[in-house]
């Protein structure tokens, strides 16, 4: 049981830093069970299940631009075992609370962040959730029966499932820290949880030469809409101006030519999708 273990790791005072879905139920259960929870919360917002308020103090602010916010937060990080989120790269550190801000407050802190690509790498500044990571790490890829329509993963189910992983990294780290007197910092990535899920997938093609899609599955999430063009989102004129574009077929190409009014536009080969 993994709030048993937290007790007998000294998880005993928790800084949680996250809101909707994404890994939020392993601090929320130790908090239920008698640790002390500070959890962000929209003002007004008192967290609860079956009607039961979650945990026995929830800090209920948001981080705007006033010291008060931001002075709470601090006596949190003081008194904590551990400092969780699961903010895009950067956010918290934003807000003047990078990992070196909060050794400051706290040598031995236990800081985990968990955004979808991690901290480093050609991904850090891309913002994702569940459906995202479930893609980009291969989930989706392996979803769907023969035969059958488009299924995915279900409701972001790596946003629940990244929250295992978080809970399970809190309490190493505080085992690490009982033994050695240090904190440390864990930068999770949910995309890279989420790939070490493909460990059957990866057998069953290494050993037995059978690949994960077969004849008759259907394109994981994606619907089977026929083909378009162009179909796609654009750069348009100005900073940071965009267009989509979805073209269904000729006659909406003969309405968009007619928008455009160049000389381009009326080339014989765009007539048809497959000049497209």
């Amino acid at each position: 049981d993994q709030v048993e273990v937290g007790r007998q790791a000294g998880l005993h005072h928790g800084a949680d830093q996250r809101r909707v879905g994404a890994e939020a139920h392993l601090p929320l259960a130790v908090g239920d069970e008698g640790s002390f929870l500070g959890r962000r919360a929209q003002p007004g917002q008192l967290l609860r299940q079956r009607g039961v308020p979650r945990s026995r103090v929830v800090a209920e602010k948001f981080f705007d631009h006033s010291a008060e916010p931001r002075d709470l937060f601090r006596r949190l990080v003081a008194i904590s075992d551990a400092v969780t989120e699961n903010f895009a790269a950067d956010v918290l550190a934003k807000m003047g609370f990078t990992y070196d801000d909060l050794r400051a407050i706290r040598p031995d802190i236990v800081y985990v962040s968990n955004c979808g690509f991690g901290f480093t790498g050609p991904y850090r500044e891309y913002k994702t959730w569940g459906p995202i990571v479930q893609a980009v790490c291969g989930l989706t890829f392996t979803s769907g029966l023969p035969d059958q329509p488009p299924a995915g993963w279900g409701y972001s189910y790596m946003d629940h499932h990244g929250g295992n992983f978080m809970g399970i990294a809190i309490l190493a780290a505080l085992v690490h820290r009982n033994r050695t007197g240090e904190g440390q910092w864990i930068d999770m990535a949910s995309t890279e949880a989420g790939a070490s899920l493909n460990g059957p997938a990866l057998l069953d093609f290494t050993v037995n030469g059978r690949p994960t899609r077969r004849d008759g599955m259907p394109n994981s999430n994606r619907s089977e809409n026929p083909r378009m063009a162009p179909h796609g989102i654009y750069p348009a004129s100005g900073s940071d101006n965009w267009v989509a574009i979805a073209c269904r077929n000729d006659e909406d190409w003969r309405a968009i030519a007619s928008i455009v009014s160049q000389e381009w536009a009326d080339n014989a080969r765009y007539k048809t999708l497959e000049g497209r």
